[in-house]
This record gives C-alpha cells, structure tokens and sequence, in this order.
C-alpha cells in the first residue's frame, strides 16, 4: 500500500468514482431488504453523473493508494425551492406514491440554502484507515463554509442502517423517512 492521498476533482473529471461508485450502488442493493429492485438499478451513469452534472455547487474527493483511486465522497448544496422540494429523480418514479415525503420535510423552511452528503464509499480494504472520517469531515467542513447554508441532510438506503452512528458522530439526527422508507433522512443544522 502506497502512501494514501486524497485530491480534489470537484471540477474536473467524475469519471475517475465510475468504478467506486458503481461498487457502493452493488454493496447497497446487496444490503437492501426493501424495493431491492430500485437499487439494482442505480450505477454511476444515473445516479452520481447526473447529479453531479445538475448540481449547482458540489465538492468530490477521492482517496487515491498511488494512482488508484480506494475511496470518495461526493457532497453538494444547493438553494431549495418549492419546486426542488418535490422533485422526484427518474430512478424514483416506480417507487413514490403520492403523499409521501420526498428528500425534505414538510416543516422546513424554504426558500432554503442545504447541503446533501450524497455518496461515499472505501473499499472494503481501505476501511479502518479512518478515510472515511477523514473524507467526511472535509465536506461537512465545505459545506458548512458556504454562505447561507442552514443544514446539511444525509441519506441512508435502508439495509445500510450500520452507517447510521457514523454519521450521528457528526452531529446528524433522525429527520423523516423518504419514499415510503426506502431511504432515511438524518439532519444536521448549521
């Protein structure tokens, strides 16, 4: 193992995460007890491309063991209207029903500046290195920088409930259930 070092592609090229991201989408179908199919579905070409690409201000890093890429996170803010507060991406069309709660609850407040830990990913044998921590707290630091923001929510597919007391090391707590308990949201205000 080569010295790890972390870089910033948040402009450049998000081809370098196809790999990771496509091994984080297998590891949470696999973890997956509910609309498993949903999951089985997402890849890096309709899940991190596309939002990447659409966000308005986003921050990816990846952890590279020499010229490998082992790991990254992928965060993003954005100002949240009414009309992104309902929005409901194509790879949720078959899942939502209406009524439920998307990505933001009723109570909050908008117009809004929030910020969204989206991805991240090591692999298997690079866990326990602490780049998680390390990757995380950078973004949470990025996001938390950007003027204007008043919270930060994190998503958690359901089957990947053991990620959960990571994220509540940062400060993030229980907000709402989205489509129906397909992922759970957890907040963090700032």
């Amino acid at each position: 193992m080569a010295k790890i070092r972390i870089q910033d592609i948040s402009g450049g090229n998000i081809e370098i995460c196809r790999e990771l991201c496509n091994e984080l989408m297998t590891y949470q179908a696999d973890k997956s007890h509910f609309r498993t199919d949903v999951l089985q579905e997402m890849t890096f070409d309709n899940r991190l491309k596309p939002s990447f690409e659409s966000a308005q201000m986003k921050k990816v890093l990846v952890a590279f063991d020499g010229d490998t890429p082992v790991g990254y996170v992928y965060a993003e803010v954005s100002d949240v209207t009414e009309d992104l507060k309902y929005y409901v991406p194509d790879w949720a069309s078959s899942i939502y029903e209406k009524g439920q709660l998307i990505f933001y609850p009723d109570e909050q407040k908008l117009p809004s500046r929030l910020g969204t830990f989206n991805n991240i990913y090591i692999k298997p044998q690079y866990q326990g290195l602490k780049l998680g921590y390390q990757l995380s707290n950078e973004v949470i630091e990025w996001m938390k920088s950007m003027e204007g923001i008043t919270g930060i929510y994190v998503y958690v597919s359901n089957g990947n409930e053991e990620v959960v007391d990571f994220y509540k090391r940062f400060g993030f707590e229980f907000s709402h259930e989205v489509f129906g308990g397909f992922i759970t949201a957890y907040y963090k205000k700032v």
